[in-house]
């Protein structure tokens, strides 16, 4: 299955005390399948919004979002469960169910009305938990694990949903530096062994600007389109800081030095 993405003249919003708020306007935006893209760009300047829009959880306010040439709103929920997973911050999960059954959620697009799993799913299952490394929490309640091994689970279910575009709203937030890295890894190896379309939002710029293959950098109620190294050069990442005491040396910093050496 192709993940081919194009975001054409999109806006988006959601509802505010009955009031549709609208957070950015005209966006136009492509991506295509087996990259990795960072979505970075301050706190409530609409990442989240943007990829909640892309997941179909929020309706468009204009515009389109299509893939493989298919209106995004014209896709039914069942087919957009095989074709869009997505991890969110604030997911509300029954803290008794174990690690193992919860992952399994991840397969119900896939199974009979009664949910049975087959000798196929369960592999899958197996698969996606030893990729986030949670093997060993199988048994334990999601209310008895950290907040990063939740989310570590999160993304196995994510996995086991096995489809080939997915979307996650900080996906390293609670992890620390080396499980950031791990992660990281772990989201280069499915784009590129594996084929899948993965897009995330994230804050850690030490780690995406020499990882990710595109970045969207929300500024101004504007999205940038541009590979990393491209958007150090010509500055633009300097928004990134403003009215901060924060200033991005071009020249000096260490992050691309690191980028020019990849």
């Amino acid at each position: 299955m192709q993940s081919n993405i194009i975001i054409n003249n999109l806006s988006i919003g959601y509802k505010k005390d009955r009031n549709l708020k609208i957070v950015l306007e005209n966006i136009n935006l492509s991506a295509i399948q087996g990259c990795m893209i960072s979505l970075i760009g301050r706190n409530g300047e609409g990442k989240s919004t943007l990829l909640k829009t892309m997941a179909g959880l929020l309706p468009s306010v204009k515009g389109s979002i299509s893939i493989d040439g298919r209106d995004l709103q014209e896709i039914s929920r069942f087919e957009k469960s095989k074709l869009i997973s997505f991890v969110g911050t604030a997911n509300e999960i029954n803290k008794t169910l174990k690690v193992k059954d919860f992952v399994a959620l991840g397969r119900f697009p896939h199974t009979n009305i009664f949910g049975t799993l087959r000798d196929e799913d369960i592999e899958i299952i197996h698969q996606a938990m030893n990729d986030t490394n949670i093997l060993h929490l199988a048994e334990f309640q999601t209310g008895e694990i950290s907040d990063g091994e939740l989310q570590r689970s999160q993304i196995a279910r994510s996995l086991a949903q096995n489809t080939p575009i997915i979307l996650l709203d900080e996906p390293m937030a609670f992890l620390d530096i080396s499980n950031k890295f791990e992660m990281i890894g772990l989201m280069q190896r499915l784009t590129r062994d594996r084929n899948k379309t993965i897009i995330f939002s994230s804050h850690d710029l030490s780690i995406i600007l020499g990882t990710a293959d595109t970045i969207w950098f929300i500024s101004n109620r504007k999205i940038i389109d541009a590979v990393p190294k491209d958007l150090i050069k010509n500055g633009k990442l300097n928004a990134f800081f403003d009215n901060t005491q924060v200033n991005f040396d071009i020249i000096k910093n260490q992050l691309l030095n690191f980028i020019s050496n990849i």
